[in-house]
């Protein structure tokens, strides 16, 4: 049986849309913990939605341009590079997961999203790990750069 958790009125906004903790007016310092971590979460996905990411793609003639890779056609993703084309495929499975509200979550070392309605105070273990291993993942690849 699926436990949802209902958003805060200061997460859904005064029409029952979804906000960030910084548009609260509440004072955040006040609220309860999981209401902080899940204003937190909100704020995440909203940057992974609002993401761009313009890759550079080669075009007639020793010519290229640029472009958003939600705006690339299927010939133009042919034409780059396969190391690339991972990424982007990457990139924009974050995109879309974060368009239908789900974060990540790890447990046991075994990696899943859940919808972020569902999360419930059980899940922050998952939801710390998850962090950790992405952070992980940031700093090594700086250290190859």
């Amino acid at each position: 049986m699926k436990r949802v958790v209902k958003l805060p009125a200061w997460v859904r906004g005064d029409n029952g849309e979804r906000r960030g903790m910084s548009n609260a007016k509440t004072d955040k310092r006040k609220l309860p913990l999981w209401d902080r971590v899940l204003g937190l979460l909100e704020e995440d996905l909203a940057e992974r939605r609002e993401r761009k990411v313009v890759v550079e793609v080669p075009g007639e003639s020793d010519s290229s341009y640029r472009k958003e890779i939600g705006q690339l056609s299927v010939p133009e993703l042919r034409s780059l590079d396969p190391v690339l084309r991972e990424y982007i495929g990457e990139r924009l499975l974050d995109r879309y997961l974060a368009e239908q509200g789900y974060v990540d979550l790890i447990k046991r070392g075994r990696a899943y999203t859940k919808k972020i309605q569902e999360l419930a105070p059980v899940d922050l273990p998952a939801l710390i790990e998850a962090e950790w291993y992405t952070a992980e993942e940031v700093r090594k690849k700086r250290e190859q750069e």
